[in-house]
């Protein structure tokens, strides 16, 4: 099962573990996906499921975004890390709706 939880998504993915890091060299390694597959399943391709691709799924100008603004920089962090990382605000429709 994978959690709802975006962050420990990504990390389920790109390293094909559980959150305890089980097992340790992960499961079905060809199907790790790299984090920039990861996060566009997130974004655009939840966007193309639901036909709103015009609309939402990438930041252009005139789309709908929200936004999640993290503790460290998701492209930096080792895949191992991923889950560990921290949500310190989020916007949504222009507002902001969480802060820590």
């Amino acid at each position: 099962m994978v959690p709802l939880d975006p962050l420990a998504s990504l990390h389920v993915a790109v390293n094909r573990q559980t959150l305890a890091c089980e097992p340790p060299d992960g499961w079905l390694r060809h199907e790790r996906l790299s984090l920039g597959d990861a996060v566009a399943g997130w974004s655009s391709g939840s966007a193309y499921a639901e036909h709103m691709e015009e609309h939402k799924g990438s930041l252009k100008v005139a789309m709908l975004a929200d936004v999640a603004v993290l503790n460290r920089d998701l492209r930096e962090t080792p895949p191992s890390e991923i889950a560990g990382i921290k949500v310190e605000a989020t916007v949504v429709g222009g507002r902001l709706v969480y802060e820590s």
